[in-house]
C-alpha cells in the first residue's frame, strides 16, 4: 500500500489562491509598549488607507482590539482566540464594504443599529464611508437614510464591546487603524 504525501501551504486570509504565504502585515505593524523604564514603543503602527481588493484587520487605534466575527456576533476583542479578524475591502457604487472571508458575508448594521455580519451582498446597510483624522487613524461611517453615523461602541454582555452606529459627530466614534494583511 502506498500513501500519498501532501505538503500543506498556508493561505492568505482573504485570498483562496494556493500560491500565497501566511498573512503578514505589509504597511502596518501592531503597536506594542516596552517594559523598560523609558516606556519606549517596540513598534509603531502606521495605518494603511483602506482600498478595495485588499484585506485588513480593523483595529481600534491605541489598543490591540480588532473587529471580530465570533459565533455570529460582531465584537471588539484582541486577536488570538476564536473568531474571524480579517475583512476584505470591496466597493459597490462608490461605497466601501467589508466582507468576512470566513463567512463570505458583509459587515453592516441591523434595525437596532448594532453591527452585524449576515448579508450575502453589499446593500444600503452594508455601505461604509471611511474618513482620515488629521491626528491619525480613521473614522468609520455607516449610512442612516440620508445621513452618515459613526461606528462606536457600547458595553455588551460579558464585558464585550458591542459595536454600533452612533448619531453624533466624529468625536463620538472610535478611531480605527487598518492593518493590511494582503
Amino acid at each position: 500500500m502506498v500513501l500519498a504525501s501532501v505538503s500543506p501551504r498556508p493561505l492568505s486570509p482573504c485570498n483562496t489562491s494556493t500560491t500565497s504565504g501566511p498573512p503578514t502585515p505589509t504597511e502596518s505593524t501592531l503597536s506594542v509598549a516596552s517594559n523598560d523604564d523609558n516606556n519606549r514603543p517596540l513598534q509603531t503602527i502606521n495605518s494603511s488607507i483602506p482600498w478595495p481588493g485588499s484585506c485588513y484587520m480593523i483595529r481600534a487605534s491605541g489598543s490591540a482590539s480588532v473587529i471580530t466575527l465570533i459565533d455570529g456576533r460582531v465584537t471588539l476583542k484582541a486577536p488570538g482566540g476564536w473568531g474571524s479578524i480579517y475583512w476584505e475591502c470591496v466597493e459597490n457604487h462608490g461605497w466601501l464594504g467589508f466582507r468576512a472571508p470566513a463567512s463570505g458575508q458583509f459587515l453592516g448594521h441591523n434595525m437596532e443599529g448594532k453591527l452585524v455580519c449576515g448579508a450575502n451582498r453589499q446593500a444600503g446597510w452594508e455601505n461604509f464611508c471611511v474618513r482620515a483624522k488629521p491626528e491619525g487613524g480613521f473614522v468609520l461611517f455607516l449610512t442612516h437614510w440620508e445621513k452618515l453615523w459613526v461606528v462606536g461602541a457600547d458595553e455588551g454582555g460579558e464585558g464585550e464591546k458591542q459595536l454600533m452606529k452612533v448619531s453624533g459627530g466624529v468625536d463620538e466614534g472610535i478611531v480605527w487603524d487598518f492593518v493590511k494583511v494582503s
